[in-house]
């Protein structure tokens, strides 16, 4: 078991696939679910952060609202880390089914003396499936206040050590890791 929180961030809106992703039938269950059932044997807690904090609720976990209100994955980063009850947390989206516990190691691993591990794919990085350190909560509420709303903005003021592709390949295939359903065409037909 990994020593570390998980977070599940599934508050986005959904637009582009028209109805909510977290919901979505995914093999058995929910995409929500699916997530949740495939991080809970690796972390000592599974926090799921939304808006709607009752509609997502899964055995095992600790389901918060968001405790901003429109601040997008910023929002719901702050909540997930303010519940924390350890000192770094991997934090993924919900809309991101293949969860690797190998990355979430090497990034634990990496983040130690740093504000976070990120990800990079495609030469750009992969700000919701990274490890931050709670000690950021300060900073990140102050940047919410002060109107940032961009992930992208918010790292640019940390001290992050970036994994690229070619480190992560010999763990994980990053195609699959960082696959991402944001449209009904994005999921994977072996889902079902």
């Amino acid at each position: 078991m990994i020593n570390a929180s998980g977070i599940l961030l599934a508050g986005g809106r959904s637009s582009r696939m028209g109805r909510d992703k977290a919901l979505l039938p995914f093999g058995s269950s929910t995409l929500i679910e699916h997530m949740a059932r495939k991080m809970l044997p690796c972390f000592r807690e599974v926090i799921i952060v939304s808006a709607r904090r009752r509609q997502y609720a899964v055995e095992g976990t600790v389901c918060i609202e968001d405790s901003i209100p429109d601040a997008g994955p910023l929002g719901g980063l702050y909540a997930g880390l303010s519940a924390a009850q350890h000192q770094s947390a991997f934090v993924t989206a919900c809309d991101m089914p293949n969860f690797s516990p190998e990355l979430a190691r090497l990034l634990l691993n990496r983040q130690e003396g740093y504000d976070a591990a990120i990800p990079l794919y495609r030469m750009r990085p992969e700000p919701l499936c990274a490890v931050y350190s709670v000690n950021l909560l300060p900073s990140l509420y102050e940047f919410i206040r002060k109107g940032g709303r961009k992930m992208r903005d918010f790292i640019q003021t940390m001290k992050v050590d970036y994994i690229n592709e070619n480190e992560m390949e010999k763990i994980v295939d990053p195609a699959r890791v960082f696959l991402n359903i944001n449209s009904p065409g994005d999921i994977p037909e072996d889902s079902a």
